[in-house]
């Protein structure tokens, strides 16, 4: 576990309208045409259990003991699937938020973005995010280097847990959802591709979960990559499943697009 201050990185704050609690999540800016594109976890954005969108999201790239060292970006709109929204399954645990600032200046053009790829292979990972569980507090980001294995809960019955997953043995907890799987990171330029998400635990298990990234999560950010005006009220737009076959037929073929 390495201390990490990636500016591509960064903490999310929200609030549940409903019960007026106050959450913190992670997220990472990807690479967009739109240059305002963030990723994060679905779950940091809508509950499909009670069907409420959480509100009033800001983004702190590089956040470290209270500090935003980039200042912050308000979050104008999410996108998440819509098996995600009327399932709750957690093969579809990732969003997209498009995000403004008043000034104008677009999050991309400050901090830089991540690549983004998707129909990976096994592999090296570094998993990043704001872990809050002990002995962290939530505060510092953290860079977690470990080995990402493709699994398939199959057999899960139809449930929430049916499809692809990228496991790893990490001990983010929460605080970390919505912090980026990546791809052949840098140290010196702090760049590389999010392949992945921090997404769930099973209890009494070593590994943290991330949705696989497939062609439904590629279609998903290129959506939330197009230009918009960044200053509608807050909405979910939602997405369909294309381009991909059944979930035990995965793509064999990577893809990745580039960092600026």
């Amino acid at each position: 576990m390495y201390d990490s201050d990636a500016p591509t990185v960064g903490k999310l704050f929200f609030l549940d309208a409903t019960t007026n609690i106050d959450y913190r999540c992670s997220a990472s800016v990807v690479v967009a045409p739109n240059k305002r594109t963030v990723l994060t976890a679905a779950h940091c954005l809508f509950d499909p259990s009670r069907q409420v969108g959480y509100v009033d999201h800001f983004f702190a790239p590089a956040y470290v003991d209270g500090n935003a060292p980039y200042g912050v970006w308000d979050m104008a709109e999410y996108i998440v699937h819509d098996k995600w929204v009327n399932e709750g399954k957690l093969h579809f645990d990732y969003g997209f938020m498009r995000m403004t600032r008043d000034d104008g200046v677009h999050i991309q053009d400050v901090v830089g973005a991540l690549g983004f790829a998707w129909n990976q292979t096994n592999g090296f990972i570094d998993a990043m995010g704001y872990p809050a569980n002990p002995p962290y507090d939530g505060e510092r980001q953290k860079r977690d280097f470990t080995n990402s294995t493709i699994v398939d809960f199959a057999n899960d019955g139809g449930g929430v847990l049916e499809g692809w997953f990228d496991e790893i043995i990490s001990d983010f907890g929460g605080g970390s959802s919505g912090g980026p799987f990546v791809r052949d990171y840098n140290p010196q330029n702090r760049l590389g591709f999010a392949r992945g998400v921090n997404s769930f635990r099973i209890p009494d298990r070593p590994y943290v979960y991330s949705a696989y990234f497939d062609g439904d999560a590629k279609v998903g950010k290129d959506f939330a990559g197009e230009s918009g005006t960044g200053t509608q009220t807050l909405r979910a737009s939602r997405w369909a499943p294309e381009g991909v076959g059944p979930l035990t037929t995965r793509a064999t073929t990577p893809g990745t697009t580039w960092c600026p």
